[in-house]
Order: C-alpha cells, then structure tokens, then sequence
C-alpha cells in the first residue's frame, strides 16, 4: 500500500477530521499525518479528543511550508514508512489572489524543495481550502449526497485529485 505523509495547521477540524476525511478520498492510500503533532488521541479523564500540541498553534502558510521542510529533512523521517506522496494542507487565506501563475510558481519551488528536503523524487500535491478547511468537508458531504450545489466544482476537484492518487 502506498504510503501518504499530510501536512496541515493546527485547528480543530484539520487535527480532529483530516485522517477520516483522506481516508475516505482514498482508502488505497495510507494516510501518515505528519504535522501536526497531538497528544495521545486515547481517551484519559478530563479528555475526549485528540488535541494538537500547543507549539503547532498558528502554523499556516509560509510557516506551515517551513515546518514541513524542517520535518521531511530529518534522518529519522522516513525510518519506519518510505512516503511516495507528501501532501499540503492549508486554508487558502487570499494567497496568490486568483493568480494562476503565482500559484504554479510557488507549486513548482516548494516542490523542489520538498525533493530536496527528502533527498529524492517523490509527489507532491496541495489541498487548499477557501476560505477554510471546512468547505472540503462540505462539498464532501453534499457530493456524496448527489446534491447540485455551489460545491459542485470543489467535488470535481476532489475527484481529480483521488484519480492521481489512486
């Protein structure tokens, strides 16, 4: 089985509903989520749910890029599970305003540094959400149910992206 490191902030939804979301876009996929870190998802008195440790609080864009890097450069990185896809998770947050030739610039560089970074070829995609995470899990959910809605063109998008990764 294929092996998947993600990559996304600290929020709620992304450290609370990501691994079952991605799950369900791909189940051939085995799905490693990188960063951020979270306390034991175990349930202890006074606990009910995994929480993201609190140093990954705020890291989003440029950052989320930075501590991405940092990881996926580390010896230890791939010593139990060898990545054949890295995946990027973010909110949008008005970057690169509708520019298609920012965005593909930016792709290409922080592709290549991610291969530098790993010390080898691999793939890299990127899932970004406008404004926020959650519009994915909506047009999830409203694609499931067949539902003609202004979520449509996000579904499609979901759909492209599980047929590259299947």
């Amino acid at each position: 089985m294929m092996a998947a490191g993600y990559f996304c902030s600290a929020g709620y939804t992304e450290t609370g509903g990501m691994q079952v979301f991605l799950q369900q876009l791909n189940s051939n996929l085995k799905w490693k989520r990188c960063f951020p870190a979270v306390d034991k998802p175990n349930l202890k008195k006074g606990r009910t749910k995994a929480t993201s440790v609190r140093s990954a609080s705020g890291v989003s864009g440029d950052n989320l890029v930075e501590q991405m890097l940092k990881i996926i450069s580390e010896p230890v990185f791939e010593r139990d599970e060898q990545y054949e896809l890295i995946l990027l998770i973010d909110d949008l947050d008005c970057r690169f305003n509708d520019d298609n030739q920012a965005y593909d610039a930016w792709l290409l560089n922080t592709h290549n540094r991610v291969e530098v970074a790993i010390g080898r070829p691999l793939m890299f995609l990127t899932l970004f959400a406008s404004p926020e995470i959650e519009a994915w899990f909506l047009s999830g959910i409203f694609y499931r149910l067949g539902c003609k809605t202004v979520f449509e063109s996000k579904a499609n998008i979901l759909d492209s992206i599980t047929q590259k990764l299947s």
